[in-house]
């Protein structure tokens, strides 16, 4: 994901199904969806569910319908899959400060994506479950790192496209007060987080999101 493309949100922006209805998998693409997802799990940490494709967007709403999250993942795996399929994947992606320090993960060498790259805390996918922004920056926050309890604030800024993957992130800063120092991932998902100075010159592959928040914040 090389390019990234930023639409401003209200603070007050709203996630929304058109419908609660499943878009189903077209039959004649199933077995090859099929194979890739068993595929990516004999090596991968992948939980097969629902996922929010973007339809339609604006600076106060975001609607979308349900698929497959195994036909998403397939989709990420073979560019003629992603044609077909067009799914067009909803996350947030959090910047976490407590003070003048960002909250940074390494992420497991096991995730379906970015294996053992760098990136931001937290980070999470919509579903049919939450189509609110701070319930699931919330949710993800305490499951990635255990610090619900201690945020502030939840600031919506911006919304990202990345044309290259199809995916879209809104972008949150998270205020946190009385932080631990030290900090562990209670879901496994990151083998090492840490607070960090977001002017530092940090080594390692980044995510390509993370590494944009911290330039703007630099």
């Amino acid at each position: 994901m090389s390019r990234l493309y930023r639409f401003c949100l209200v603070p007050e922006v709203e996630v929304r199904l058109s419908s609660s209805a499943v878009r189903p998998t077209p039959p004649e693409l199933r077995k090859r969806v099929d194979g890739l997802w068993e595929a990516g799990q004999q090596s991968r940490w992948l939980f097969d569910g629902l996922c929010f494709s973007v339809t339609s967007i604006s600076a106060s709403l975001i609607k979308g319908e349900l698929v497959s999250y195994r036909a998403w993942y397939a989709s990420t795996q073979d560019r003629s899959l992603a044609k077909k399929l067009a799914i067009f994947p909803l996350a947030v992606s959090g910047h976490t400060m407590n003070g003048n320090r960002v909250l940074v993960g390494r992420r497991s060498p096991r995730l379906a994506s970015y294996a053992g790259w760098y990136e931001c805390v937290p980070s999470g996918t919509f579903s049919d479950a939450t189509c609110s922004i701070a319930k699931l920056i919330t949710t993800e926050l305490e499951e990635e790192a255990g610090l619900s309890s201690s945020i502030s604030s939840i600031q919506p800024l911006a919304l990202y496209w990345s044309p290259e993957d199809n995916s879209w992130d809104i972008h949150v800063d998270i205020f946190v007060d009385k932080a631990p120092q030290q900090i562990t991932s209670p879901s496994g998902e990151y083998d090492r987080l840490f607070w960090a100075d977001p002017s530092e010159n940090f080594e390692g592959e980044w995510v390509p999101l993370s590494k944009e928040f911290l330039r703007i914040r630099s």
